[in-house]
């Protein structure tokens, strides 16, 4: 599980199989600030939340188009 942070909440992002190693986070806005962390999920249940990401300021991509 994905989850990320603007603002004071978290927010989940998507849940990937374990064999995807990247995913891309749809309607971030240029200059936002995000951060993110990982959960892990096992037949047992979720792990605690990773530690966050460093803050990241959302970029304008040129030729990307969303």
């Amino acid at each position: 599980m994905l989850s990320f942070l603007s603002s004071r909440d978290w927010t989940e992002v998507a849940e990937l199989p374990v064999r995807d190693h990247s995913y891309t986070v749809p309607n971030l806005k240029e200059n936002d600030e995000v951060s993110f962390r990982i959960i892990a999920v096992n037949g047992i249940g979720p792990s605690e939340p990773s530690r966050p990401t460093d803050a990241i300021t959302i970029q304008d991509q040129p030729g990307i188009l969303f």
